[in-house]
């Protein structure tokens, strides 16, 4: 990846630690170039999350959203 490249918006990153396609490890160190993440990591949950957890997903998506609206930024 480019380090002169940054995103410079609100990210939302759910990721389930039971992955078995994607490490844990590539959601480390992502904050020199998304300077504005909120990762959150779903312990019981596997590469397939919003069928895994589609409640808690759900939520958090909707007041991510809520959240970074375009009066917010």
């Amino acid at each position: 990846m480019r380090e002169d490249v940054s995103i410079n918006v609100p990210v939302l990153l759910l990721w389930g630690e039971r992955d078995s396609y994607l490490s844990l490890r590539l959601t480390e160190g992502l904050s020199a170039w998304v300077p504005n993440l909120r990762v959150v990591r779903f312990p019981d949950v596997s590469h397939w999350i919003q069928n895994d957890a589609p409640e808690r997903v759900t939520r958090l998506m909707v007041d991510f959203l809520r959240d970074a609206s375009p009066s917010r930024i």
